[in-house]
C-alpha cells in the first residue's frame, strides 16, 4: 500500500519517471509473491515501459553530447592554429 502512495506521489507530485518505475518494480515483486500475478504484470508492463522511455532519452543526451564535444573539438582545433 505504501508503495502505491509513493508512486502516485512521484507521477502527481514530482513527475520523477525513475522512481515510479521502481515502485512499479517493486510492486510487481510483491504481487507475485503473493500470486497475484496479473496484477504483477501490470506493474512489470509500467516499469518496463518507463524503462524503456529512459533508454530513448539516454540516447538523445548520448547524441547530443558527442555533437557538443565534436563541435568543442573542432573549435580549439581551429583555435590553436591561429
Amino acid at each position: 500500500m505504501e508503495l502505491s502512495k509513493a508512486k502516485d506521489f512521484y507521477k502527481k507530485e514530482i513527475g520523477n519517471i525513475s522512481a515510479i518505475g521502481i515502485c512499479a518494480n517493486n510492486i510487481s515483486s510483491l504481487h507475485m509473491k503473493s500470486n497475484r500475478v496479473f496484477e504483477a504484470i501490470n506493474e512489470i508492463e509500467e516499469a518496463i515501459c518507463i524503462s524503456k522511455q529512459e533508454l530513448i532519452e539516454i540516447k538523445s543526451l548520448k547524441k547530443v553530447c558527442k555533437s557538443m564535444i565534436n563541435t568543442y573539438s573542432e573549435t580549439n582545433f581551429y583555435h590553436n592554429f591561429r
